[in-house]
């Protein structure tokens, strides 16, 4: 199934890292947030072939990356230096864009609004 893609996308690759707590104070995992954004992800698609929006349409894997759970000690072995890679980020999931522009401004504003997601650009 394809995904709708709007007109206006982020400017870069960009990680999410998300901040939100379940309610038993843990963070979402890579497997709950693929759980929670891929049926909104084809509801989203679906909206946009009804209302015949022109774009690019993706899939949830065309639109994210890498999803993991960010682990502070092996830091050091990444050798980059975005922002994201903090103490405090440890045992939170991070999530890549798939490529660049290739999550949009509406996708981009649901993970802020979900998970409380602090976006950073990659370049």
């Amino acid at each position: 199934m394809k995904k709708c893609n709007d007109f206006i996308t982020n400017s870069s690759s960009t990680c999410f890292v998300l901040n939100r707590k379940k309610p038993d104070r843990t963070y979402f995992s890579p497997k709950e947030f693929r759980e929670i954004m891929e049926p909104m992800i084809n509801l989203f698609s679906d909206i946009c072939v009804d209302l015949e929006i022109q774009g690019e349409c993706l899939s949830f894997d065309e639109i994210f990356g890498d999803i993991y759970m960010y682990n502070w000690e092996l830091s050091p072995l990444l050798c980059s230096n975005f922002g994201y890679e903090t103490e405090e980020n440890s045992g939170k999931t991070l999530v890549m864009s798939a490529d660049m522009n290739s999550v949009n401004s509406c996708i981009a504003e649901m993970l802020e609004i979900i998970f409380e997601a602090e976006r950073f650009h990659l370049g």
